[in-house]
């Protein structure tokens, strides 16, 4: 006959069993972001490029012409407008205060924004945010519009990561960790890796 197990030893292997899930849970699911993450802006990195190239071949450049005031996010939305909602799917777009939220279809999303015009009303820096959740885009804090490496990533409007003249891993690494606008550049050279070293953990 076979000894059947006691209350005792069911409620420790359910206490030993919960130890471990405590233990591993907090591991599988930062991970599980970070593959989330890694997946869905090198996705947009490709979509992005695709949409800028087919603009460009469609129209030979990407019209900044309406973009003569900073933080006009009407502007921006005409800028979103003439040049990605042709080629680019967007699930959804808000006007915010200062710029623009638009979803995308696999969750994430992009913040537009214009910091900067000079007088002549012709030239100034608009960029992207990349969020691989579209709810930090939503609801992004425009009192302080930068990247953080962690849920904000910086993109320009031709779909390239912010240049540098640093080209070394280690440099790049350094420079993602001091200032996390250039995070997607590091990103971009790790081949949207997120590596053990990467500074900010999604």
């Amino acid at each position: 006959m076979k000894k059947a197990f006691t209350l005792a030893e069911v409620l420790i292997t359910l206490g030993i069993i919960g130890v471990v899930a405590a233990l591993t849970m907090p591991a599988l699911i930062a991970n599980n972001r970070k593959k989330i993450l890694e997946t869905r802006i090198k996705k947009f990195y490709s979509v992005i490029n695709q949409a800028v190239m087919m603009k460009i071949a469609e129209d030979d450049s990407i019209d900044y012409t309406m973009l003569t005031i900073a933080y006009e996010p009407t502007q921006i939305l005409d800028f979103i407008d003439k040049n990605y909602t042709q080629y680019l799917k967007m699930t959804d777009i808000k006007k915010l205060t200062k710029g623009v939220a638009a979803g995308l279809p696999d969750g994430s999303g992009m913040y537009i924004y214009k910091t900067y015009v000079n007088p002549s009303g012709q030239y100034g820096s608009i960029y992207i945010l990349f969020c691989a959740e579209y709810k930090n885009c939503k609801n992004i804090n425009e009192a302080g519009i930068q990247a953080d490496g962690k849920n904000l990533f910086m993109f320009w409007t031709n779909g390239e990561v912010p240049q540098t003249e640093y080209e070394n891993r280690e440099e790049l690494l350094s420079l993602c960790a001091s200032n996390p606008s250039y995070c997607t550049t590091l990103l971009a050279h790790d081949e949207w890796e997120i590596k053990d070293d990467y500074p900010y953990k999604p």
